[in-house]
């Protein structure tokens, strides 16, 4: 199973992948909802209303990010062993966090436009963990219970 926000005729629709094809996920009016993180932040019972959905979602439909407005995008930078050192960089004793602007993120098989001004770009691959329950002092037993999933995205920089 995999949950995706597709790029329907009707707009942005969460939906579910599964083995036999995509099914959009609705409520129990029938409306969809408009990404995924739309559905995580209405439902607290998420995942059993994507494993109901049913209806058959367009074949044709594009796959956009899976959250398109995060809240916020927390990073933890200088995390491979191998790449700081390529970097010639000494390794940190402490996580080096950063945020990144929402706008900044792109939609799967998008092009990365450089601006002229980038001579030097990087690209990392990066796991992107996606949080379906905010919340503070979370003890580190219960961390994973906050986590709605895992995906991909290409960190690409100057």
């Amino acid at each position: 199973m995999r949950l995706v926000t597709l790029r329907t005729p009707d707009g942005p629709a969460a939906a579910i992948e599964r083995a036999e094809g995509r099914f959009v996920i609705t409520d129990n009016s029938g409306n969809t909802y408009r990404d995924i993180g739309d559905l995580l932040r209405r439902e607290s019972d998420w995942l059993s209303i994507a494993d109901r959905a049913n209806t058959a979602a367009p074949p044709d439909a594009d796959v956009f990010r899976p959250v398109l407005q995060p809240g916020a995008v927390i990073c933890v930078g200088l995390n491979y062993r191998t790449h700081i050192l390529e970097m010639g960089r000494d390794l940190p004793s402490v996580p080096t966090y950063f945020g990144k602007l929402a706008r900044s993120l792109t939609d799967p098989e998008t092009a990365v436009e450089l601006p002229q001004a980038s001579d030097k770009v990087d690209y990392e691959g990066e796991l992107c963990v996606v949080i379906g329950s905010g919340g503070r002092n979370i003890p580190e037993a219960k961390a994973w219970d906050a986590v709605a999933g895992l995906t991909l995205l290409n960190d690409v920089s100057m």
